[in-house]
C-alpha cells in the first residue's frame, strides 16, 4: 500500500466514496473505484444520458470543423454584399448618374466607346494580337456599317 497525500486531496471525494475512513490506497484500487463509479453513473443516466454525453463530446469538434468555416464564409459574403451596396450607392451619386437628362446619359454612354478616328488604331492592335498568336487576319473581309438607331459604328470581320 502506498500513500499519496497530494493525490488524495485532489480526488478526496472519490477516495471517501470508495474507501471511507482509509488513508492508504493503491493505483489499482483507485482505478477500480473510478471504473465502478463511472459504471454506476452510466447506469443512472441510461441510454439517453450516455447519448447526450456522446453528443456533448462530439459537438466541439463539429463546431470547429464545420460551423466555424461556414460562419467565416458567411461573414465574407455579407461583407462583399455591403461593399457592393456601397458601390451602388456611390454610383448613383456620381455625376453621370440618374439625375442627368436622357440626352446627357446617352452622350455619356457614347463616350465610353472609341471614336471613328481611332478605329484603324484598334484594328491594328487586333491584327498585332492575332499575329502574336500565329494567326493571319489579312485574308478576311472587313465591313464597317453604321448602326441604324444610334451613333455607333459596327465592324464585321469574316475570315476563311
Amino acid at each position: 500500500m502506498r500513500q499519496w497525500p497530494d493525490f488524495s486531496r485532489r480526488i478526496g471525494w472519490l477516495r471517501q466514496a470508495a474507501f471511507p475512513g482509509s488513508d492508504t490506497y493503491s493505483a489499482a484500487q483507485v482505478w477500480n473505484a473510478v471504473r465502478l463509479n463511472s459504471r454506476r453513473w452510466l447506469r443512472r443516466m441510461g441510454r439517453s444520458g450516455v447519448l447526450a454525453l456522446g453528443i456533448c463530446a462530439i459537438l466541439p469538434a463539429f463546431y470547429l470543423s464545420a460551423i466555424r468555416p461556414m460562419q467565416a464564409r458567411l461573414d465574407a459574403a455579407r461583407n462583399s454584399v455591403v461593399m457592393l451596396n456601397e458601390q451602388l450607392a456611390q454610383a448613383g451619386n456620381a455625376p453621370h448618374g440618374s439625375n442627368l437628362s436622357t440626352e446627357d446619359q446617352l452622350s455619356v454612354f457614347y463616350q465610353n466607346f472609341p471614336g471613328e478616328g481611332n478605329s484603324s488604331h484598334w484594328l491594328g492592335k487586333l491584327v498585332a494580337l492575332a499575329a502574336n498568336r500565329g494567326l493571319s487576319l489579312n485574308d478576311g473581309e472587313y465591313k464597317a456599317t453604321r448602326d441604324k438607331v444610334g451613333k455607333l459604328l459596327r465592324y464585321q470581320m469574316t475570315f476563311p
